[in-house]
């Protein structure tokens, strides 16, 4: 579920195609910045999208339906190629908006079935934080 087998053509046909709020597509961004000029390829289609009036780009346009998606989309992509943040502090710990997050929240689960159980039992787990909870 954490999209990191996806391919690079299935990340960006994602990111042109599935409307994501606010910084939501920071996520996507993230694991395309670890894919050698998949950054740029995506800036190439979303520039294509936002630049040329034909059928395909409409229906883009369309799927995604809110007004300036592919513009933030584009705006966003020039910022982290520029080296720019992309997220506030609080987003920057959300592993729903960042896949570094994704990766602490994953590093944070424990590792069996028996020792979830446990945790869980003992009030040490939940599936925002993982294990490690602070008991009241």
């Amino acid at each position: 579920l954490s999209g990191f087998l996806s391919s690079q053509a299935q990340f960006i046909r994602h990111l042109l195609c599935a409307h994501h709020d606010g910084t939501q597509f920071v996520y996507d961004l993230q694991i395309l910045s670890l894919i050698p000029g998949a950054l740029e390829a995506l800036r190439v289609e979303v520039l294509r999208i936002v630049e040329v009036d034909d059928a395909r780009s409409r229906w883009v346009r369309d799927l995604c339906v809110f007004e300036r998606y592919h513009e933030d989309l584009l705006e966003a992509v020039e910022r982290v190629l520029a080296g720019a943040k992309e997220l506030d502090p609080a987003d920057a710990l959300d592993p729903d908006i960042s896949f570094w997050a994704y990766l602490t929240w994953c590093r944070r689960q424990p590792s069996t079935p028996r020792s979830w159980w446990r945790a869980w039992r003992a009030g040490h787990f939940d599936w925002v934080h993982g294990i490690g909870l602070e008991t009241a």
